[in-house]
């Protein structure tokens, strides 16, 4: 009879995972803060999203916050590269993760216009803390897919202002070097036209963040640079 309780209680155990899904992130607040304009303002950012390269277009938006995150608020941005949607959100992280994504419990009023957004159409903007308190932390990477691993790349979507722009990861002995970022060619490129490259350390890797640099030059003259730090998952503080 024991015996036959402990199996049960196995199974039970290993149903309730495979039906479990992936861990959810619930907006603070609804309806969600978001506008659609025909004609969109132009946007001063410089860095208007950190992606998994490829997440292609899909009606899913996730986060891959480090493990110290779990259970603390994060702000969400996220804008369409024509400029027309923009968003801005706080979202309560839940209080464990696992190794998975963090889907985003996201009830936009402009779903059908989100999904038919292709992968380079989109951008999403993650921190910890609150919108709206104080400059940007530390950037999580986002994704618009569940992916099955991690891809070896990330995307660091950029208004370039119609500079030649390169990036650069100050703590990788491979990527200290700049590289250069690609121009969108096509389409509206209001909110952000490049997309900056950048390698994702192996997941046996011990480094915790990457240390960014953005750098833009008109002609002979270098602006000043953009610096951020892009928070890996699984990192612990």
């Amino acid at each position: 009879m024991r015996q036959r309780t402990l199996f049960l209680a196995t199974l039970l155990v290993a149903v309730g995972q495979a039906f479990a899904g992936p861990p959810v992130a619930r907006p603070r607040t609804t309806p969600l803060h978001e506008t659609f304009h025909e004609e969109p303002p132009v946007s001063g950012r410089v860095v208007t999203g950190v992606l998994l390269a490829g997440s292609g277009a899909a009606a899913s938006l996730a986060l891959l916050p480090p493990a110290a995150a779990a259970g603390h608020s994060v702000c969400v941005q996220v804008v369409s590269r024509d400029g027309r949607y923009w968003a801005e959100n706080t979202f309560e992280l839940p209080p464990t993760r696992g190794d998975q994504p963090v889907l985003l419990d996201y009830p936009s009023a402009y779903r059908d216009l989100l999904q038919a957004l292709g992968d380079d159409e989109l951008a999403l903007l993650a921190y910890r803390g609150e919108c709206g308190h104080g400059g940007r932390r530390e950037l999580l990477l986002s994704t618009r897919s569940l992916p099955a691993s991690v891809p070896g790349q990330a995307w660091i979507l950029v208004n370039s202002g119609r500079t030649d722009t390169y990036v650069m990861v100050k703590n990788s002995p491979g990527a200290r070097r700049p590289s250069r970022c690609r121009r969108i060619r096509q389409g509206r490129r209001t909110a952000f036209d490049t997309v900056c490259m950048v390698a994702l350390p192996a997941p046996e890797a011990t480094v915790g963040t990457l240390e960014v640099r953005i750098l833009r030059r008109r002609y002979e003259r270098m602006l000043p640079p953009t610096e951020l730090v892009i928070a890996l998952p699984g990192a612990a503080e």
